[in-house]
């Protein structure tokens, strides 16, 4: 009971702790860009460039963000310390349409930041046509948001210059006038020198209230807490089942001393106790021991360990290169590693079950024949295990042991249909139930259910032949949403990014995931036809 109250007393810590709590310190700055018809060739040219030199004049760590207007406004891109992408949607700006400078305006006055943007630089070429919202609107919101407006007009008429001068006035910015595009450039580093100066740290903006973690923060600090909780569990097991072997080896020691045999030097287990595995809970090993035993493979115990810990830290390498959260790629590793171990194990056991089938009308046709020869039904069971290799020789085999310490033939053998799920030989070993009670031919009997089930077969393998076009079809209907969002998050992951960002993106994504699901449960169901 302890160690799960220290372990919520240390998540409590780590969700309080100052520096996770801690806000970003520099105001973003919001380059708010012109992209209207009048813009088209050299003019838009040129801002890219200017906007481009500035952004790598600023430091790492200060926040930028873009947006674009032309008849509607567009939120570019959203403040963000990853300039590469700041530069590709600088990049990827256009010239089209009319121009709605005052609702642009407004829309990057309310962009919500923990730290509400420091200043906006406002680049236009023309007059408002399009804005639902009124010149007089804008300043007062530009007088009350506190947030200054660095205007510069390109090539501007003296009615539009006057009105983005009392934007910049009312905001308590500046306004500079462009008439010569090649000069933007040399204007842009005015407005640097005098208002971003990126070897001046921008001042920090005091909030009144409570302060509020960004979204990203909070599911990291979630993700790193589960992890703390499990590596904080992890250990206290490897400490209690190394204190166990210690107690034990001090119990042997001290009942070694009225033994007449020669005292063994001390065992070293305890010292290797971690590279033998043993912080691995018994649940856990045997778990894997029993699903090892079911598929009877040969691989050791250890062997798999091994397997597991390689696979693990190849797919949380693989997840934080992908995903860039190490403590992420933690918690999926972990979550995928048995998953990926059951699936493997259900799907060599689906073989197995398969061949066993396939293999089940040789073994009653031989032990019908062995009747007929003279031979007991146990020495018919022991010739075919021997004789022959596969999966039922296998189950014979064990049968066969079974039946030496005195299980009843038909129990053995029932257990054998029960452990590999075989129908065929529930039937075969009913028939041979009731006429022991009844009496009649067994050789006669096996050589029915012989037939009975060599038909069964042949059906059995006719349908799977005619169903494999539907199959394929349920595997690349449920495969193809799947792998073209794979590919995208791969490629353009800023367009797919809103299925995890926004609330209704999760929401189409959990609705996604629940229809596939029962997509795929009702196609299976179409295609699998039981003999």
């Amino acid at each position: 009971m302890r160690k799960y109250v220290v372990a919520i007393l240390l998540a409590v810590f780590w969700l309080n702790t100052p520096a996770i709590q801690a806000a970003p310190t520099k105001a973003p700055i919001i380059f708010v860009i012109d992209t209207s018809g009048s813009m088209k060739a050299k003019k838009l040219v040129a801002v890219k460039e200017a906007v481009t030199q500035i952004v790598n004049s600023l430091q790492k760590d200060q926040p930028v963000g873009i947006v674009s207007f032309s008849e509607e406004v567009f939120t570019t891109l959203q403040p963000t310390l990853d300039f590469d992408q700041a530069l590709r949607q600088i990049d990827s700006l256009f010239a089209v349409g009319d121009t709605s400078m005052y609702d642009a305006v407004a829309a990057a006055f309310s962009i919500s930041t923990i730290n509400r943007p420091g200043q906006l630089v406002l680049l236009s070429d023309g007059e408002d046509t399009t804005s639902v919202l009124k010149l007089d609107e804008l300043l007062i919101q530009a007088t009350t948001a506190g947030i200054p407006v660095n205007a510069i007009g390109i090539q501007v008429a003296q009615g539009q210059k006057e009105i983005l001068t009392a934007i910049t006035k009312a905001s308590g910015g500046n306004y500079y006038g462009v008439d010569d595009i090649t000069t933007l450039i040399a204007t842009y580093r005015e407005i640097l020198a005098e208002q971003l100066d990126p070897t001046a740290g921008s001042t920090p903006l005091e909030l009144e209230g409570e302060l509020r973690l960004n979204q990203n923060v909070y599911v990291e600090v979630v993700l790193a807490t589960f992890a703390a909780i499990i590596l904080y569990l992890l250990l206290t097991n490897i400490y209690r089942r190394v204190r166990n072997r210690e107690q034990q080896l001090a119990r042997v020691q001290t009942l070694q001393k009225y033994s007449y045999r020669r005292v063994r030097k001390a065992s070293n287990r305890v010292r290797i106790s971690i590279t033998s595995y043993s912080f691995i809970p018994n649940r856990v090993e045997n778990a894997i021991r029993s699903r090892l035993e079911l598929i009877h493979s040969e691989l050791k115990y250890e062997t798999v360990i091994r397997i597991f810990i390689g696979v693990w830290v190849f797919l949380v390498v693989l997840f934080s290169l992908m995903l860039h959260s190490p403590v992420l790629a933690i918690i999926l590793a972990s979550a995928l590693l048995p998953l990926g171990f059951n699936a493997i194990i259900n799907n060599i056991r689906t073989k197995q079950k398969l061949k066993f089938a396939e293999e089940l009308p040789e073994l009653l046709n031989i032990l019908a024949s062995a009747l007929r020869a003279g031979l007991s039904l146990p020495q018919g069971l022991e010739a075919y295990s021997s004789d022959t290799k596969g999966e039922v020789a296998r189950e014979i085999r064990r049968s066969i042991s079974e039946i030496r310490v005195g299980t009843p033939i038909d129990e053995a053998l029932m257990g054998v249909a029960e452990r590999m799920d075989s129908e065929d030989l529930r039937w075969a070993v009913t028939a041979l139930s009731i006429q022991r009670v009844v009496g009649g031919s067994m050789a006669t009997i096996l050589t029915t259910t012989f037939e009975t089930v060599k038909a069964r077969a042949e059906i059995r393998r006719e349908v799977k032949t005619l169903s494999a076009e539907g199959k394929l079809s349920a595997y690349v209907l449920i495969a193809l949403p799947i792998g073209i969002f794979s590919f995208l998050f791969l490629t353009r992951r800023e367009y797919v990014k809103v299925f995890w960002t926004d609330p209704a993106g999760i929401f189409l994504l959990i609705i996604i995931g629940i229809s596939l699901s029962i997509g795929w449960a009702w196609m299976k169901k179409i295609v699998e036809i039981k003999i």
